[in-house]
C-alpha cells in the first residue's frame, strides 16, 4: 500500500526488484517501477 507523507502532493515513484527461482535453480529478476501522481483528497 502506498501512503504519501501528510500534506504531500505531486509526482512520486517507488521501485522494487522481484526475484524468482524455479525448481531447477534458474533465476529470474524483474525490476518494477511505479509512478504515482498524488492529489489532494476531496
Amino acid at each position: 500500500m502506498y501512503r504519501p507523507n501528510s500534506g504531500f502532493t505531486g509526482s512520486d515513484h517507488f521501485e522494487s526488484r522481484l526475484y524468482f527461482e524455479d525448481g531447477a535453480g534458474k533465476r529470474t529478476f524483474l525490476n518494477l517501477k511505479v509512478n504515482v501522481n498524488v492529489v489532494p483528497s476531496l
